[in-house]
């Protein structure tokens, strides 16, 4: 489904650095006000992307250090519902996908970004 050109006119594609580290600040705050210090999330990368169907969104990659069977998927699995609100006020009207990726797993799947791999 592509993009509807009224919500191009607001979505302002891709956002930009500021945005991007404001939407990693909004996560970082949402995780840790969650989980305090049971994981270090770090880093926290935004990278915009374009599906298959030419629709744009972010990706929200988040690199933990902690127990993962801590990391609750019930509550991470709402994440992008609770800062979409934020995401919409600061001009990002798609809806952004998120990945967790513990930290030794991580320089993998950045090379994997960095490439262009889904």
């Amino acid at each position: 489904m592509a993009t509807l050109p009224w919500i191009s006119l607001l979505n302002r594609w891709p956002p930009s650095d500021d945005v991007l580290r404001e939407v990693a600040e909004l996560v970082k705050n949402d995780l840790e006000g969650h989980f305090g210090d049971d994981f270090v999330f770090d880093p926290i990368e935004i990278v915009p992307k374009i599906d298959h169907d030419g629709d744009e969104y972010l990706h929200i990659y988040v690199v933990f250090d902690g127990d993962q069977n801590l990391l609750d998927s019930r509550w991470t699995s709402g994440l992008t519902g609770r800062i979409g609100p934020a995401m919409r006020k600061m001009g990002v009207m798609s809806i952004p996908n998120d990945s967790y990726v513990e930290k030794s797993e991580w320089p993998s799947v950045r090379r994997g970004i960095l490439i262009g791999l889904p």
